[in-house]
């Protein structure tokens, strides 16, 4: 009875094959596994700046409705009060402060329990790409309690991949015609850039804020 036998060098070949074989199945599948590893952060990285964003924009919401109840008795003089951290009250004074267009940090106070908006002179529009003088003064921390916010409390606190710029228009309209109604508003745009890898992102949410308050007509 005859037998095949195998010629010399196959058994070396049917090795390399299968090796071949491995070597690109397992490289498959850690190009799929690293690819929904990335997919992965940039929702993660997203669903955090469309959070960082909405509350920007909430934010502001919350400083103009403060702005209302604490000076109940002047709601449409001073419902654009740039109340600060360090002087709560200066819508009191006669030069009082207001906010007017401009680029913007927003930060929670858990002392006085509520937003204060700071202007950032000077700035421009938000641009990650660009390694701007002054995008590093929007760049986002964690502080203590794992919170986000723009104070980097001398360097104590982490610095995130993400930057939050509050942009503010204010607009005023005569909607009463002769009456003198003046309807003011405020345009609020929140952008919040952040860099993954080797490439940046970016959110931008915008909403417009109205003093209804002592309208003649709407």
């Amino acid at each position: 009875m005859n037998f095949l036998k195998k010629q010399p060098g196959e058994s070396i070949v049917e090795v390399l094959v299968a090796a071949t074989l491995l070597v690109v199945v397992l490289s498959t599948a850690f190009i799929s596994l690293n690819r929904a590893a990335q997919t992965s952060i940039n929702v993660e990285n997203r669903i955090a700046a469309i959070n960082l964003a909405r509350e920007g924009m909430e934010a502001v919401r919350n400083i103009r409705d403060t702005n209302w109840l604490k000076y109940s008795g002047n709601k449409r003089e001073k419902w654009l009060c740039l109340d600060s951290v360090a002087s709560p009250n200066e819508c009191t004074p006669s030069s009082y402060l207001t906010i007017s267009n401009g680029y913007y940090l927003v930060n929670f106070s858990e002392t006085a329990n509520r937003y204060y908006l700071s202007e950032v002179a000077g700035a421009d529009e938000l641009d990650i790409p660009n390694d701007s003088a002054d995008r590093e003064s929007f760049r986002l921390y964690f502080d203590s309690s794992n919170r986000f916010t723009h104070d980097d409390d001398f360097g104590a606190n982490p610095a995130t991949a993400f930057y939050r710029q509050i942009e503010i228009v204010v607009i005023s309209d005569d909607v009463c015609g002769t009456d003198g109604c003046i309807e003011e508003k405020m345009v609020v745009t929140s952008r919040v850039g952040w860099i993954e890898g080797d490439s940046t992102k970016n959110v931008v949410l915008e909403t417009h804020l109205f003093d209804f308050y002592q309208r003649d007509e709407y």
